[in-house]
């Protein structure tokens, strides 16, 4: 099963798709979507859902 991450600050949440350099990923947005937040956070800015 994927992880699930939420982005702190916000009530949005995600999973993983693509990890980048320096520790960034590209987050595929599923709950509470904004088509104008970027898409591409560092570990720190999420926190992993317990499932």
């Amino acid at each position: 099963m994927k992880k699930r991450y939420k982005i702190k600050g916000t009530n949005m949440k995600g999973h993983i798709v693509q990890h980048g350099a320096n520790g960034l990923v590209i987050l595929k947005i599923t709950k509470n979507y904004n088509p104008f937040m970027r898409q591409v956070f560092g570990m720190e800015e999420l926190e992993e859902i317990k499932c």
